[in-house]
């Protein structure tokens, strides 16, 4: 069994960037009862990816060096900052920063409200696409490594337009800009994994905790909020991290609007 871990730990060190503790991988490997079509490895690889990577992945204390991978401690006091991966990042928060959060939140309500009653308003929604292809969207991410550290990233397009919390983003390449990662083809080679995100962090649609989220961030009350989202967690993970480092030159406020 430990044979079997240690070989797992090396797999997910090599395509990852990552070194989970023998121990877990050991309890991993007890856990398999065998599933068709899923060997040791493959199964293992999945319940890592789906998982929360601060709890399966932060390694130990005496496995700490043997990681090569990592977002330098220097990323913020740097002009540019080049990465080789692989390197595991996941998701805790995407937010659409070129469209104002009012509109975002009437698009969706409007969005749910035709699927509701199946009419759609073609009216409406060829002035929403109308004014969308106006504008180049901006999409601001939160993200986290294995050890909790939080990283700010910013994408210019719309892959990251519906990834779910938890989600799992690979680095093969990467550029930072004063701490900040810039996903973009010229800078940066991202592969988002299918199918990573944590099921504990999207209890509802996607539509639903987004809406949830920008209700929230409006402070529009009398709005019901029964389950555990994404957006209570992301609030349980910031509330106490201080992003104000003047050299993080993203806030909110340089380009959204309500």
């Amino acid at each position: 069994m430990n044979q079997e871990a240690n070989s797992i730990q090396q797999y997910l060190n090599q395509k990852y960037g990552l070194y989970p503790p023998l121990l877990g991988l050991s309890a991993l490997c007890k856990s398999y009862q065998g599933v068709p079509g899923i060997d040791l490895r493959s199964y293992i690889e999945q319940e890592i990816l789906r998982s929360d990577l601060t709890k399966t992945c932060c390694p130990n204390e005496a496995d700490i060096s043997k990681i090569e991978r990592v977002i330098p401690k220097n990323v913020f006091d740097n002009r540019s900052t080049q990465i080789l991966g692989p390197l595991l990042l996941q998701v805790i928060s995407v937010r659409n920063i070129s469209v104002s959060r009012n509109e975002q939140l009437q698009h969706l309500q409007d969005k749910n409200s035709s699927v509701l009653h199946d009419i759609p308003d073609e009216n409406q929604q060829s002035a929403r696409l109308g004014q969308s292809k106006l504008k180049s969207h901006v999409y601001k991410l939160l993200l986290q490594d294995c050890f909790g550290r939080f990283i700010w990233g910013v994408e210019y397009g719309s892959r990251f337009e519906t990834v779910c919390a938890g989600s799992k983003v690979k680095l093969l390449k990467a550029e930072f800009r004063r701490g900040v990662l810039i996903i973009d083809d010229n800078y940066t080679i991202v592969e988002l994994i299918q199918d990573s995100s944590i099921k504990e962090w999207n209890l509802g649609s996607h539509e639903e905790l987004k809406m949830n989220q920008l209700r929230q961030e409006l402070g529009i009350s009398q709005i019901e909020i029964t389950s555990t989202t994404a957006t209570t967690i992301t609030d349980e993970f910031t509330e106490n991290i201080d992003f104000s480092d003047e050299n993080i030159v993203l806030s909110d406020d340089e380009y959204d609007i309500n």
